[in-house]
C-alpha cells in the first residue's frame, strides 16, 4: 500500500487575504532551473479510510500517516530551457492503524522527468519498475500527466485564474483543477495561488483482493482543494497544502444489490527544506 502514497505524494506535489490587483501588481510564474542543484521537500499527509460493505464488512475508520523527504535534482538543462530532473525519496515512514513502517531508500521509486520553464511535466520515466505492483496503473496515463498545462504564459494579477487538467494516474479518469492568484506578497517575491480539482475516477484494488467474492475495482469522485506558495524570485514551489476527498462505490457489490461503499479523506502539506 505504501507505493500509493508515494504516488500520492508526487500528485499532491504536482497540486493570506486577497490582494486587489493594482498598476505593476503582476507576476509571471516561471520555474527557475540549475545545473547540479539539489532540492529537498518534506512531505506529510493524515488520511482516513473506510469501508463499508452491507452484510459483508464495515471496518472502523483506518488510521494512515506518512512521512517522507523528496529530493530534487536538476541533472541538465536542455536547449529550449527545459530541465532534465531526477526525483526520489530519501526517506520514508508509513503509520498504517498504528504501526510505523520505514521503507528503505533502495525500495522507492527513482523518477526521471522533463520539466518546462512554465513548469509543465514533459515526460515521466521509471514508474515501470514500481507499476506491477499497483494492479490499474496505466502508463501511457503518464505522458498525458504531463499534458496538463503549467503556469500561464504571460504576467497574471491578483484575481487571475487559470485551468489545468490531468489523468488520475493510479487508475483511469481524471482531475480537472482550476487555479487562481489570490495574492503577491513581499513585493512581488511570493506568490500565493489557491486550487480546486474534482473528477470521476476508477481504481484496481492491490493486494490479491479481486480474488473470489471480493471487488475487482472501485469508482467515483475526487474533489481537491489546495494552496500553494511560490517563489518567482526562486522559481520554484516553497509550500503546498490541501486535502483530498474520494468517495468510492464497488460496481460488483452494486450490481448484487448489496452496495458498498469506501471513502478516503486525507489532508497534506509539502515544505522546501531550507
Amino acid at each position: 500500500m505504501f507505493r500509493y502514497f508515494i504516488y500520492i505524494a508526487v500528485f499532491c506535489l504536482g497540486f493570506g487575504a486577497v490582494m486587489p490587483a493594482v498598476a505593476g501588481n503582476v507576476v509571471k510564474l516561471e520555474c527557475k532551473f540549475k545545473a547540479g542543484e539539489v532540492l529537498r521537500y518534506k512531505v506529510e499527509s493524515d488520511a482516513e479510510i473506510t469501508v463499508n460493505i452491507p452484510g459483508i464488512v464495515q471496518l472502523p475508520p483506518i488510521p494512515v500517516k506518512m512521512s517522507a523527504s523528496l529530493v530534487q535534482k536538476t541533472n541538465s538543462i536542455l536547449s529550449d530551457g527545459s530541465a532534465d530532473i531526477s526525483a526520489s525519496a530519501e526517506s520514508f515512514k508509513l503509520e498504517l492503524n498504528g504501526s510505523i513502517q520505514d521503507i528503505p531508500q533502495e525500495q522507492m521509486p527513482v523518477l526521471r522527468l522533463i520539466v518546462s520553464k512554465n513548469g509543465e511535466i514533459k515526460e515521466v520515466k521509471g514508474l515501470e519498475n514500481a507499476a506491477p505492483t499497483i494492479p490499474g496503473m496505466q502508463l501511457s496515463a503518464i505522458s498525458a500527466l504531463c499534458r496538463f498545462g503549467g503556469f500561464p504564459s504571460g504576467e497574471i494579477a491578483p484575481g487571475d485564474s487559470w485551468k489545468a487538467n490531468f489523468p488520475f494516474v493510479l487508475g483511469k479518469g481524471s482531475i480537472a483543477v482550476l487555479c487562481k492568484l489570490e495574492s503577491l506578497k513581499e513585493q512581488g517575491q511570493s506568490a500565493c495561488y489557491s486550487q480546486v480539482g474534482a473528477g470521476d475516477v476508477e481504481l484496481a484494488l492491490p493486494f490479491g483482493m479481486d480474488a473470489g467474492s471480493m471487488a475487482k475495482t472501485v469508482k467515483g469522485p475526487v474533489q481537491c482543494l489546495g494552496k500553494v506558495v511560490f517563489s518567482p524570485a526562486l522559481g520554484r514551489v516553497v509550500m503546498s497544502e490541501g486535502a483530498i476527498d474520494m468517495k468510492f462505490t464497488m460496481p460488483e457489490y452494486a450490481s448484487a444489490g448489496n452496495p458498498g461503499e469506501s471513502t478516503v479523506k486525507l489532508k497534506y502539506k509539502i515544505d522546501l527544506f531550507p
